[in-house]
């Protein structure tokens, strides 16, 4: 719990491995991945790869083998489709999931991409540099469901990692998770 007790800037939506098509990480990949994350004062990136939690995995497990003391957060994650809607997931310290709505309004209204519909959802996206997202409405709903609302850049490509971020931290007394797009 010591790495979420202050609140973190993160970009949670991002597909590095389409970004590169690299099937193995090396020391030259993540150096240019860490180096633009924290060039946009990121404290975490979400490596989230459609359906898949491997290449994040194996990402995280080379940045702890190349870089253990260095604190910068690389979280393992996917992103998944349920109906019409895309969910990200996403696994945090403390083995924490944290599951949330990826561009709502994305391939049709925002009623018909799922709000209320999905269990275990804590948040959704009211911006994203990737998607147009129907923004003002997205977080209006959001808010209505008690969702944190988040901005995230959903980067296809390299150059946009942090274009979007949100602060989130996780409340030990409340049993959730808060936070707002930065």
């Amino acid at each position: 719990d010591t790495e979420l007790k202050r609140t973190l800037r993160r970009d949670l939506h991002t597909h590095l491995y389409e970004a590169t098509r690299c099937d193995h990480p090396d020391r030259a990949l993540l150096d240019e991945v860490l180096d633009r994350a924290k060039g946009r004062w990121l404290d975490g990136l979400g490596v989230t790869e459609h359906w898949d939690w491997e290449f994040g995995r194996r990402l995280v497990r080379l940045k702890e083998d190349l870089y253990p003391e260095d604190e910068f957060l690389l979280i393992p994650g996917r992103e998944i489709e349920i109906g019409r809607s895309h969910v990200v997931e996403v696994l945090l310290p403390g083995r924490r999931l944290l599951r949330f709505l990826a561009h709502p309004g994305y391939g049709g209204s925002v009623h018909e991409n799922g709000y209320g519909a999905l269990d275990g959802v804590s948040g959704s996206e009211g911006a994203n540099s990737m998607h147009t997202v129907i923004e003002q409405r997205a977080t209006e709903i959001a808010r209505e469901k008690h969702l944190i609302v988040l901005r995230n850049s959903d980067a296809h490509y390299l150059p946009d990692i942090g274009l979007y971020s949100s602060r989130l931290a996780w409340d030990s007394e409340a049993g959730r998770w808060w936070g707002y797009g930065a």
